[in-house]
């Protein structure tokens, strides 16, 4: 994910307006596209450029502000020394954002899953924030507020249950947001030695969205080696006429260089043998 920010003053505060996004932080742009794991699949398809231009807003592109937020409060680029603002902000910053998704026509179900784990996100950043104020400005999640009927493992049960829905873009796009938010550090019940279940999560994301999505043709395709067969040097007579051209060449280098030390030796002795 390609994040381009600026820092965002504490006395400017947003105008909340139903008609607008809410801007958390100006001028803020994140690219959201699905990593997918090579190993997976060796002959993936491609996906026509037409069923690509004819999909909708992909559902990221609604909680990029709040991703934004979250990464920047993650990785200490954002300060928030008002907590209690700081969560009306992300309150209403996920109800602009479910709004959007809503508008562009997802279904509220999806909505919510990629909501839920985009806040629970932000509740494991600020547990895991050295940010004191937060102790006594963020007593209670956010994800309790909420969605205050969701267990613990809700992201989980939500990824596995998408994992074994069929395909749809719909699908693609939710499992995307949750895939985001692993890749950018949330781990939630997988926090303490959930390691290869993680990784057991991530391979089955990519074999999932390659199914989905298919592999998009590349925009540089000549970048690669090309995959017919690099020739071995020439046998017989054309090489040995090679290497005696290099010997040759390395030949006539070691002697210009002797003749130049010692030309460069003689003008010396010549200089210091001049009277002063």
């Amino acid at each position: 994910m390609v994040l381009s920010m600026r820092t965002l003053s504490s006395e400017s505060r947003p105008t909340f307006e139903p008609k607008h996004r809410l801007r958390i932080f100006p001028r803020i742009t994140v690219r959201c596209f699905c990593s997918l794991n090579p190993r997976t699949f060796q002959e993936p398809t491609l996906m026509p450029t037409k069923q690509i231009s004819e999909r909708k807003s992909n559902l990221a592109f609604a909680f990029q502000e709040l991703l934004t937020a979250i990464v920047r409060l993650r990785f200490n680029r954002q300060s928030a020394p008002k907590p209690d603002v700081f969560r009306a902000y992300m309150r209403e910053a996920y109800r602009l954002s479910a709004q959007e998704a809503e508008s562009n026509g997802y279904q509220s179900e999806y909505v919510r899953i990629a909501g839920h784990a985009v806040i629970g996100f932000l509740d494991e950043t600020v547990a895991l924030s050295q940010n004191t104020a937060f102790s006594s400005g963020w007593i209670s999640p956010l994800t309790n507020e909420l969605f205050p009927n969701a267990p613990a493992d809700s992201f989980y049960r939500d990824l596995e249950n998408l994992l074994s829905t069929r395909d749809s873009a719909e699908t693609g796009d939710t499992i995307e947001v949750l895939y985001l938010c692993l890749l950018l550090g949330y781990r939630g019940i997988l926090a303490n030695d959930g390691g290869q279940e993680l990784s057991d999560f991530l391979d089955k994301i990519s074999a999932k969205m390659l199914h989905i999505r298919g592999a998009r043709e590349s925009l540089v395709p000549d970048w690669c080696v090309p995959p017919e067969p690099i020739e071995p040097l020439p046998v017989g007579g054309a090489r040995r006429m090679g290497i005696a051209a290099i010997a040759i060449s390395i030949a006539i280098c070691v002697i210009a260089f002797v003749v130049g030390k010692l030309s460069l030796l003689s003008g010396a002795a010549s200089i210091h043998a001049l009277p002063r």
